[in-house]
């Protein structure tokens, strides 16, 4: 799989991958950031999750880049991964400007554009990640020795 590196120009460098996710009403391809400290798959905003057909539930919460609790919805989707179609949790973020929660206030501030979500640990940890910075790309293989789950 491969992916890009966003923004280089501003050297504010995003790993950015995209990703085709399936809920039950549509289906989207989606611009995904990486995010190693996500140990959700799939975070998305309240809006994505709604024209995919998630249905989130309730009583959940995430822990933030800043240690702050957030209420969130969980719900799942099926994705395409590496060649395999997997179903995987999503984190709903419900926030009223459809922005996503901050990895960093100073990296998000200087971000044009915005990524369609986060993709965290659940999916990456099945992957070797390899970014080539003068090329500009962002590599995903499956790890050696990872058995398919």
């Amino acid at each position: 799989m491969r992916g890009f590196l966003s923004a280089p120009e501003r050297d504010d460098y995003r790993a950015i991958v995209r990703v085709k996710v399936m809920g039950p009403a549509h289906e989207a391809t989606m611009s995904l950031e990486i995010d190693t400290g996500a140990a959700p798959s799939i975070i998305m905003s309240q809006g994505w999750a709604r024209h995919l057909g998630i249905t989130g539930q309730d009583g959940h919460s995430a822990t933030l880049a800043d240690g702050s609790l957030r209420p969130v919805q969980m719900g799942s989707a099926n994705v395409e991964w590496l060649g395999e179609t997997r179903q995987v949790e999503v984190v709903i973020w419900d926030d009223p400007a459809g922005q996503l929660p901050p990895i960093s206030s100073s990296r998000r501030s200087r971000y044009r554009g915005t990524p369609d979500g986060l993709v965290g640990r659940s999916l990456l940890k099945l992957s070797a990640l390899s970014i080539d910075y003068p090329k500009q790309h962002v590599d995903l293989k499956p790890s050696a020795g990872t058995a398919s789950i």
